[in-house]
Order: structure tokens, then sequence, then C-alpha cells
């Protein structure tokens, strides 16, 4: 009689969901963004990030008042500038599924 037992494993290390998402590509990002995309919300790491933007939002002015009755919330930004600050972070909840809308 033959019998067949899986291989033993030790604790599942909590990949990414952004280094799942990418694959091998994530080594292609640069090393601050690697950093800052490797947090899990089992490590209880935080990821804040700021910048600026070369340019935000719709440049074309007669487009502008279309993309304000999208009805999806902050699906698209219904302005138009340039230089604007940027301020992101990621607080790990733990929670599946606890920073969707």
């Amino acid at each position: 009689m033959n019998s067949f037992e899986p291989p033993q494993r030790g604790p599942v290390s909590p990949v990414s969901l952004y280094r799942s998402a990418l694959g091998p590509d994530f080594e292609r990002l640069q090393p601050e963004l690697q950093d800052y995309f490797s947090g899990t919300p089992e490590s209880g790491t935080r990821g804040e990030g700021t910048g600026i933007f070369e340019a935000a939002g719709c440049p074309r002015a007669w487009l502008r008042p279309l993309l304000a009755l999208i009805p999806v919330p902050n699906a698209f930004f219904p302005d138009y500038g340039i230089g604007i600050p940027l301020a992101s972070g990621t607080i790990p909840t733990g929670i599946r599924g606890a920073g969707r809308r």
C-alpha cells in the first residue's frame, strides 16, 4: 500500500500585494519603491511618500466640466495644475479588504 505525505512547510512568509501582482518585474523597481511597496498588513509597517506632480488633472479646459459629472468618486480630477505637491501613505490594518471603498 502506497501513501503520500505532503512536504512539511515552515511558516508562510507574507508577500506584499504589489510583489505578488508584479511578479519578477517587482525587481525592476527602484530600490526606494521596492522598500515602499514591500510592506504587508502583517508586518505592521507604514508606507509614506511625498513628491510633486509635474502636471495634475486635465489640461483641456473644455473637458473638465464633463469629468466632474462622472459618477465615480475620486476617479478623475476635474481641474488642472502644475507643480502640485502630493503626500501618500499606507496604514496596515491586518483586515483583508479594509481599505476598499
